[in-house]
């Protein structure tokens, strides 16, 4: 009886699971819980969302999801799995893993058992032409073997057992791993890189400042790294209709962004209303006055969804707009913290970041921002004072422009997964 024959009765005992990593949580105190709760439950909400199946559990240091089983007795697919994983902030890394169940290994039987299951999990695989190596995670200290010993055993078994005949300690084109548990051993060969972070919910809801540009989705993605939920606020050269706006390149950034913060809330606000109130004013900070409107806006939806900051795609002294001056003049027309994560960042950062979340090739698709009719050539220092007493005078009715432009502002719902989940799209509208 051939090797492969004598194995498949023994391989209905391996369980098909992904094991995930976490950092930052893992050196919290006693609210660690929590983090890891609300991790587990964004994993769940996420295969939810894209019609997935998987048993969540915690474990001491990881996550364990175990797979649905088939009837085939085939492996699962594991493609849309791992794509969903790599956009869930908080995982550090995960990996495709095999689970073999234990009771200690306190007799020969259990190690027999290892064996067999190691070489179960290596006859598919190709034969690694650059060498191998086992590296043994020995997460319970109370088992009867040190990690050294266990790798030099299981590199035996391996090279006795199979075709895997080079064994490469330095540079192993294959690395086998194998954890070992209190009362589970997991088996795997690749470790998929997450996006690390907080898991997003832990520490509180913004609202983020979106343009058509590079920056500001950076801005809003790093935040979400952070823990925060973001809602998004755009402001469109006119009065946007539903239609209008899903046809946009906003509203395909937006879904962009939700597949990796989840459930996101976009709002359009048109430019319209103040453009008229500016239409025969000749002063030079027609830009730092939009702005600071744009920042009043973002307040006043900030107060109705209970966001406790607004973000900003702003980098210190990019362009005219952003300057330390015109960035302060800017934040003291609110109330609320104004936060900036793009601040110290220069352009290069800013793009190659962009890039590695998927907006950049939206972004520098051709979009009108309102920012770039206001002025071609904006002051570069200006004076809270000072810009203050000409909001007066310009502006006679300031809160009613406000409540103007909210009552025209659309609202759109788009689902974590963003573009893949629009079906359960929810188009409503602000109240002033």
């Amino acid at each position: 009886m051939s090797v492969e024959s004598e194995l498949k009765p023994f391989c209905m005992e391996l369980k098909r699971v992904i094991v995930v990593h976490y950092g930052e949580i893992g050196l919290k105190g006693q609210n660690r819980a929590e983090f890891i709760n609300q991790l587990r439950d964004n994993i769940r909400k996420a295969f939810a969302q894209r019609g997935l199946t998987g048993t969540v559990k915690s474990l001491p240091g990881l996550l364990k999801i175990l797979l649905p089983e088939r009837e085939d007795q085939q492996d699962t697919n594991l493609t849309s799995y791992v794509e969903v994983l790599k956009k869930i902030f908080g995982i550090v890394w995960f990996a495709p893993a095999f689970e073999l169940k234990h009771s200690g290994f306190v007799d020969a039987s259990e190690f027999e058992s290892l064996h067999t299951a190691l070489v179960s999990v290596i006859l598919p695989l190709p034969i690694p032409e650059g060498g191998f190596a086992v590296r043994v995670r020995r997460g319970d200290k109370r088992l009867p073997f040190q990690s050294s010993e266990m790798e030099r055993e299981l590199g035996a078994v391996i090279l006795r057992n199979t075709q895997w005949k080079r064994v490469n300690l330095t540079n192993p084109q294959v690395t086998l791993e194998v954890d070992f548990r209190e009362r589970e051993v997991f088996i795997y060969t690749e470790r998929i890189e997450g996006p690390g972070g907080l898991p997003v919910g832990i520490t509180g809801h913004v609202i983020g400042l979106l343009s058509g540009g590079i920056d500001s989705p950076v801005a809003i993605w790093l935040m979400g790294k952070r823990g925060c939920t973001v809602d998004l606020v755009h402001f469109a050269i006119e009065e946007e209709t539903p239609e209008s706006i899903r046809a946009s390149k906003i509203y395909t950034l937006a879904c962009k962004l939700a597949e990796w913060l989840g459930h996101v809330k976009l709002y359009v606000a048109p430019y319209t209303y103040f453009d008229l109130a500016l239409l025969r004013s000749t002063t030079p900070y027609g830009l730092v006055l939009f702005r600071r409107f744009m920042l009043r806006v973002a307040e006043r939806i900030a107060a109705q969804t209970a966001a406790q900051a607004i973000v900003t795609g702003d980098s210190l002294a990019q362009v005219a707009s952003q300057t330390l001056p015109n960035l302060v003049t800017t934040t003291l027309a609110v109330q609320i913290p104004v936060f900036r994560p793009l601040l110290g960042f220069d352009k290069s950062e800013i793009i190659a970041l962009a890039q590695k979340i998927g907006t950049y090739g939206i972004s520098i698709q051709p979009y009108k921002d309102c920012c770039a009719l206001v002025d071609r050539h904006p002051k570069t220092r200006s004076d809270h004072g000072k810009i203050s007493k000409l909001e007066v005078e310009q502006f006679p009715d300031y809160e009613q422009l406000i409540e103007q432009t909210l009552k025209a502002t659309k609202v759109l719902e788009i689902p974590g997964g963003g573009a893949s989940q629009l079906t359960s799209e929810v188009e409503t509208q602000t109240s002033a």
